[in-house]
């Protein structure tokens, strides 16, 4: 069963120390199921999947997080280009769509989308 992401909020404003920190774990892992399982707006989000951004480049998701202050949760994600530099953006931004009036010969519908990456074996 799914919990409703709602109500461990509230329960965490009302407790202290470690069982806090227990809330806050089974919050962020909530929000993981929801978003391997389910997707989210049409589009998924998969913790060390290969995502290719609109403009070509290719990153892996490192893991999710939660924003300390607002609870926004939060992408966390590595270039597999350069020196493997670690970004972090906003899960609704990370998952957005293109802006085509910005961006009119954009190939991809979303801002990150998720690579199918087969195996190269050939036995």
């Amino acid at each position: 069963m799914i919990l409703d992401s709602h109500v461990p909020a509230i329960i965490i404003l009302m407790v202290q120390g470690p069982v806090k920190k227990i809330f806050r774990l089974i919050m962020i892992l909530t929000l993981k199921i929801n978003l391997v399982y389910n997707g989210v707006m049409n589009n998924q989000i998969v913790v060390h999947g290969v995502y290719r951004h609109f403009k070509g480049d290719m990153y892996i998701v490192e893991d999710l997080a939660r924003h300390s202050e607002t609870d926004e949760i939060m992408v966390i994600y590595r270039a597999l280009y350069g020196n493997g530099q670690l970004y972090v953006r906003p899960l609704e931004l990370f998952l957005s769509l293109v802006d085509k009036d910005k961006y009119p010969d954009a190939k991809q519908k979303y801002r990150f989308e998720l690579q199918e990456i087969k195996s190269q074996k050939r036995f």
